[in-house]
């Protein structure tokens, strides 16, 4: 009986582990790892941050493409349809907002795209065995949207 108890009990462990592994909650990084967005918890929904820039700074090529902008200078939010908030700092803007849970993914939520400031509806799933997540920014109907898949960070817990 004892056997039978520490049994169940490794099997309860290993399973409250493997659900804690498949969560999107941590530090990802974009595709071609050009930057590190943190999910976190809001609200009993699911948001993200960019935390991280692989070039945090304006290079001559963008100030060549873009007025105002200097280069070395911090890059900013230039597209934002808010004309008062194109001067903030790209680092540490929230890109996703809202996400819920969903059976197998997370959905309703929009995500900020800061190269174009625009912002779209989107979800999230985990694919690869939660190493990776796929995520579909969209207007309308997913089927029509952008896919991208983000992968996990070194320091993946929050």
């Amino acid at each position: 009986m004892h056997y039978l108890f520490n049994l169940s009990l490794f099997f309860m462990l290993f399973s409250s582990i493997n659900v804690y592994s498949q969560t999107i909650v941590g530090q990802w990084y974009t595709e071609n790892d050009t930057a590190i967005v943190k999910i976190y918890s809001c609200a009993e929904k699911l948001c993200g941050d960019l935390i991280w820039l692989k070039q945090p700074f304006w290079t001559e090529k963008e100030v060549n493409t873009f007025s105002g902008i200097k280069v070395g200078e911090v890059k900013t939010d230039i597209h934002n349809p808010d004309k008062s908030l194109r001067k903030r700092s790209i680092v540490g803007i929230q890109l996703l907002n809202n996400l819920s849970k969903q059976k197998n993914k997370w959905a309703d939520g929009t995500i900020y795209d800061a190269e174009s400031g625009n912002t779209y509806s989107c979800t999230v799933e985990l694919v690869e065995n939660g190493d990776k997540l796929k995520l579909t920014g969209y207007i309308g109907i997913s089927w029509f949207g952008k896919t991208t898949y983000w992968s996990k960070t070194q320091n993946n817990m929050e």
